[in-house]
């Protein structure tokens, strides 16, 4: 059976990371409402709802992007013979610094091709000016904005549920995101 969480960034056809949504449907589950999940989050009454341990900025923003057969292609990568990733396409050495690499239409490129960003992943513009100061000063406020990278990885049910209970809500995406999370830490 499908974890929740993944039900939600499924169907929703914005395609919100599914662990967000997750936060809102349990806000959502606790109000008398005769509205669908979705109509209330986009149009209902939960449409100006932003919740402390996920805003509705981070909602909005943290989208998941599906990819077709052909797309995959470009995102393929190959274990090298010293261990370290490389990209199929090109054999290159796989590197995760988002300064140096950007998520395009034809896959991970360096910062500096001309390919356009894939549209999702572009940062929301807060003012409509054209200053040439934004881009470096809006780049510095997201990277300083981050929250924990292994955040969106936990499962409020299991965390909450203490002893034997806990056994209750593991199933492999608890299991997938607990190993992910640990991955994540830092240090």
């Amino acid at each position: 059976m499908m974890d929740l969480q993944y039900f939600l960034e499924m169907v929703d056809h914005k395609h919100r990371h599914g662990s967000n949504l997750r936060k809102y449907h349990a806000r959502w589950n606790t109000q008398e409402t005769d509205q669908s999940f979705f109509y209330w989050l986009d149009q209902g009454d939960g449409k100006d709802l932003s919740l402390k341990e996920c805003s509705r900025e981070r909602l909005d923003r943290m989208q998941v992007r599906y990819l077709s057969k052909e797309e995959r292609l470009n995102y393929l990568v190959h274990v090298a013979s010293d261990g370290l990733l490389v990209w199929a396409k090109n054999g290159e050495r796989v590197w995760t610094r988002d300064e140096l690499f950007k998520d395009s239409m034809k896959g991970i490129v360096p910062a500096s091709d001309s390919t356009p960003a894939y549209k999702y992943n572009v940062p929301h513009e807060n003012s409509s000016s054209s200053d040439d100061t934004s881009s470096s000063e809006s780049e510095k406020e997201v990277n300083s904005m981050k929250p924990d990278e292994g955040e969106e990885y936990i499962n409020e049910d299991f965390r909450r549920a203490k002893g034997p209970a806990k056994i209750k809500h593991v199933s492999a995406g608890v299991l997938y995101n607990h190993m992910i999370r640990s991955s994540l830490k830092k240090g």
